[in-house]
């Protein structure tokens, strides 16, 4: 996805049994590469949506 001019890409770390699904954002641009925290509710993503200047995650809690 692009935003502005950086580049970015949701990252999956797939982690162990006590939270199987974390995620990052990177972004890209120019000046080099940026991770953020990692984030999530240890579930799979279910819809990333563009929104203007924003990106969107939606996921499911941990137990469903």
């Amino acid at each position: 996805m692009r935003v502005g001019a950086t580049d970015v890409v949701l990252v999956r770390d797939n982690g162990g049994a006590a939270c199987p699904f974390l995620y990052y954002f990177v972004t890209v641009s120019k000046f080099g590469a940026k991770a953020t925290s990692s984030f999530g509710t240890c579930g799979e993503i279910m819809e990333v949506t563009p929104a203007g200047k924003s990106i969107s995650v939606v996921m499911p809690g941990y137990r469903g």
